[in-house]
């Protein structure tokens, strides 16, 4: 709406990442000061879901559904090395709320995110850092504030500028400066291509 866009303009804020779906959904943006904002693109409305304080630290780094049916949860990363789930709360009102579901987890891999996606089959969120460390986090394990979330680590190399995963099975790609494109399964933490 052109509110937002001229309330972008006024605190010069840099959508860092963003989520949507189908029409008539919702849409998420995160920014590099640590707003999330949930926008009804049925209705035009926004609402600030996340953001407490304002700091470039807490800038949101990545950010992923993990109710991808519903859009209704979903996981993001921020600068200062944080990972946390949050479920998204519709009022009565319209307007948007996000809950923090389970645990805040901080690790210093989770400071430069190059990539973080959901496997739905499994349940599994992965991560992967510009230094190329990988993680496999059981959300379940998260959400319920169980302390073996983390389920594997393993390493591809330093200078990864993206990891994506194939929406079908369990192969996960990164590329980057130095660091040609190259595929990994995650089931056994070894490269394929």
């Amino acid at each position: 709406s052109q509110s937002h866009l001229n309330h972008t303009k006024r605190h010069k804020m840099t959508t860092t990442h963003a989520l949507g779906g189908p029409p008539g959904f919702i849409c998420l943006t995160g920014d590099d000061t640590g707003l999330i904002k949930a926008c009804n693109i049925s209705t035009d409305a926004e609402s600030l879901l996340y953001g407490p304080q304002q700091s470039f630290a807490d800038a949101i780094q990545q950010m992923c559904w993990t109710d991808i049916e519903n859009e209704t949860e979903f996981a993001f990363s921020k600068k200062n090395g944080t990972l946390q789930v949050c479920q998204i709360v519709e009022s009565d009102g319209g307007d948007f709320d996000a809950q923090l579901t389970g645990n805040v987890i901080e690790s210093t891999d989770f400071e430069h995110l190059r990539g973080l996606e959901y496997i739905p089959d499994t349940q599994r969120l992965v991560t992967c850092s510009q230094s190329g460390s990988f993680r496999i986090i059981d959300k379940n394990a998260l959400v319920q504030s169980n302390p073996q979330w983390d389920l594997a680590t393993f390493s591809v190399g330093d200078h990864v500028g993206r990891m994506r995963i194939h929406p079908t099975s369990t192969l996960a790609a990164v590329a980057g400066r130095d660091h040609p494109v190259t595929l990994y399964n995650l089931e056994t933490q070894q490269q394929t291509f």
